[in-house]
């Protein structure tokens, strides 16, 4: 049952995002930041009606990359999980 508590085992947000493991730990953190930024905007372009291109996905990729340096991005990814829990939720009746 939800309870609106925080799991005290569970993240609690002010924690620093896991390591990443394979091909992304092995690359320098500026090529990590560009590469998250130019999928984020690439991805926000792609996301834009009429234009075609899976915007969505590119973004989230961008927003994980981002996420390993930048808490805002942990924040967007965080609100975008709820979002889709809320509609599963919802979809189920």
């Amino acid at each position: 049952m939800l309870t609106g508590r925080k799991d005290p085992n569970g993240p609690s947000g002010n924690e620093a995002a896991a390591p990443p493991s394979g091909l992304l730990a092995r690359l320098p953190a500026p090529i990590k930041l560009v590469t998250g930024f130019v999928l984020l905007f690439a991805g926000a372009a792609l996301a834009i009606p009429g234009i075609p291109g899976p915007g969505i996905p590119i973004m989230v990729l961008g927003l994980l990359l981002l996420s390993e340096r930048y808490h805002w991005a942990r924040r967007v990814l965080a609100w975008g999980r709820a979002q889709v829990e809320r509609i599963r939720r919802k979809r189920r009746g």
